[in-house]
């Protein structure tokens, strides 16, 4: 039930680009059903994951060394958020 509510959402919504930030391995989170369930409908929009690599995390400290060392923090984020937009021609030059 709730992946075809998630996809009539989406398609109700109209979304040219998903993205999900997430602070779990790729594999089996929330980013990889979102994206199973554009596949699976055919939804209309773009797609992009930031999340830890599918590894094995051998990194220890507070939360917030473990995202500066995954490229998880604010500033890595929005670097790479900016850069995925103008990728998908979403946002002009952003300076």
């Amino acid at each position: 039930f709730g992946d075809l509510y998630l996809s009539m959402l989406m398609r109700e919504e109209k979304f040219k680009h998903v993205i999900v930030i997430e602070e779990n391995v790729e594999n089996g989170g929330l980013g990889s059903i979102i994206k199973d369930l554009i596949l699976e409908f055919g939804l209309p929009c773009t797609f992009s994951h930031f999340s830890v690599e599918n590894e094995h995390c051998f990194v220890y400290g507070k939360r917030d060394f473990i995202h500066k060392e995954y490229a998880l923090d604010y500033d890595s984020l929005k670097s790479m958020v900016v850069v995925d937009l103008q990728h998908h021609k979403l946002l002009g030059n952003y300076g």
